[in-house]
């Protein structure tokens, strides 16, 4: 080939990535924008808000997670200001640039964008991409940094390049902790590559010093409140669900949920028989003697399917995590069969597969069907984005220097602060597990506790909506009188 030809092939290389990154931002962003809320985007995007004013994660508020997530969001609050619909576009972005990754690893594979352009497209029309992806949770940036640590592991031929992967996985894990099992299988793959060898034992090495890099995000935390940093990212998922004690618990639950992300349950979600599917390929490749090749994903996605089962309680909603890596790998079938078996057959799966994913997503905008905390198809408006912006609109408008919510979603975009102990509901969980003392140094109440602070008149605005866990005419027996409402929401101010 003429060095006019390759131009001409790189060319239309560039071309072909921009027509997938336009269809992907397409699809995903309208998606995130329509996309009904998933009631944990609250804390996280309050989160965001403070850090993006300064506060401290773990030691000003409470924080039941890793902080990289409310970090990256806080930057974007700050670079682009505070807003529901500005912190979805971002979600969707980072969808987008996952689905560009996938493509960019079945190209450097193949050599070939047809095969990169299928996984792309089966990335697109997966439902768990288009459901849990285009919204501010951990699932979207944690899975674009395993999938650049994939890229950069698989592409890399110098210790540079495998520190690079090493620094994506550590900022992976500190996303969403149990990712870090992914290290692991990155060790496995270099050793696999190089051998036990000097140069695969420099490699390793190099992998572990870009986690280490990666680690240095954690230091201000450990090193300004290691206790609250320790209880909010571990200690807190061993007692965040009432009975729990422990971590690998509630066995009925992981079998149920289990069942249901593989399609043999009585739910039957599209997107569940989507992801049976693409494991059952995925299985095929692991397997096949003729995909005997060392591959980085068809490590990574058997270990997270583990994982995903180890939180209590488990949800269906962490397997998310996989698709991109199921993708890759079941393209790897279809790629290794001739092409006259091929392209019938994957034109007839495709079609299927699509028409599910289309299924799928009616229920994370139209239905709610099985979506986590709307559940049923009247809910659908308390839990919009338009409602709980009008919501933060008459909060403004009541004029108090402080308010309160059991769900701070509604403060996300607000002029009026929030009580910092109600910034995160999940405190709730653990309050009773712990002593007042213990509270105090953490930043949660009890319920109990919310009483008395509306006994005090501090803050002087309530907002009474989502998980409400108090009677509504103790508002008035506390001397609050309702000066709003809109939807399932109830305005009250101190008299």
């Amino acid at each position: 080939m003429t060095g006019h030809d390759t131009g001409r092939v790189g060319a239309r290389v560039w071309w072909l990535r921009l027509v997938a990154a336009a269809g992907l931002a397409a699809l995903l962003i309208p998606i995130g924008r329509w996309r009904m809320i998933d009631g944990d985007e609250g804390y996280i995007l309050m989160a965001a808000r403070l850090v993006s004013e300064g506060k401290r994660l773990y030691t000003d508020f409470f924080f039941p997670q890793m902080p990289l997530l409310a970090d990256v969001y806080g930057t974007w609050f700050w670079l682009a200001g505070r807003s529901w619909y500005g912190a979805r576009l971002f979600s969707a972005l980072i969808a987008v640039g996952n689905g560009l990754l996938v493509l960019e690893i079945l190209y450097r594979r193949h050599g070939r964008m047809r095969w990169a352009l299928v996984g792309t497209a089966a990335y697109l029309a997966a439902g768990p991409v288009t459901g849990w992806f285009t919204i501010a949770k951990a699932f979207g940036p944690t899975a674009f940094l395993l999938s650049l640590a994939v890229l950069l592991l698989e592409s890399a031929v110098t210790p540079l390049g495998v520190a690079c992967g090493g620094l994506a996985l550590a900022l992976a894990a500190e996303c969403r902790l149990y990712v870090v099992v992914a290290f692991p299988c990155a060790v496995l793959f270099l050793l696999r590559r190089y051998g036990v060898s000097w140069r695969g034992l420099r490699f390793v090495l190099f992998l572990a010093g870009g986690a280490l890099v990666g680690g240095i995000v954690l230091l201000p935390y450990i090193v300004r409140d290691w206790h609250n940093f320790y209880f909010g990212a571990w200690v807190y998922h061993s007692i965040r669900e009432y009975g729990q004690n422990g971590f690998v618990t509630n066995w009925p639950n992981k079998r149920e949920t289990l069942l249901t992300v593989l399609y043999l349950d009585r739910t039957h979600f599209p997107g569940n028989l989507q992801f049976l599917g693409l494991t059952a390929f995925a299985l095929l490749a692991l397997f096949w003697p003729r995909l005997g090749r060392n591959r980085l994903a068809s490590y990574l996605w058997p270990v997270l399917f583990v994982v995903s089962l180890i939180p209590s309680p488990a949800e269906e909603q962490y397997f998310c995590l996989l698709v991109p890596f199921l993708v890759v790998e079941a393209v790897e079938v279809f790629a290794a069969l001739r092409p006259v078996k091929a392209w019938p057959l994957l034109a007839v799966l495709g079609l299927a597969f699509t028409i599910l994913g289309g299924l799928d997503l009616e229920r994370y905008l139209v239905t709610a069907q099985g979506v986590p905390g709307v559940v049923t198809r009247d809910r659908v408006p308390r839990w919009s984005i338009p409602t709980v912006q009008t919501v933060a609109d008459k909060i403004d408008a009541a004029n108090c220097p402080e308010g309160a919510s059991w769900w701070p979603g509604y403060f996300v975009s607000t002029r009026t602060p929030i009580n910092l102990r109600l910034a995160n509901d999940f405190g709730f969980r653990a309050a009773d597990h712990v002593s007042a003392k213990e509270r105090r140094r953490l930043g949660i109440v009890t319920h109990a506790e919310v009483v008395a602070m509306m006994d005090r008149k501090s803050p002087r605005l309530f907002v009474a909506g989502n998980w409400t866990s108090v009677p509504e005419n103790l508002f008035a027996q506390k001397g609050y009188r309702e000066v709003a409402w809109f939807q399932n929401v109830k305005l009250w101010v101190a008299r």
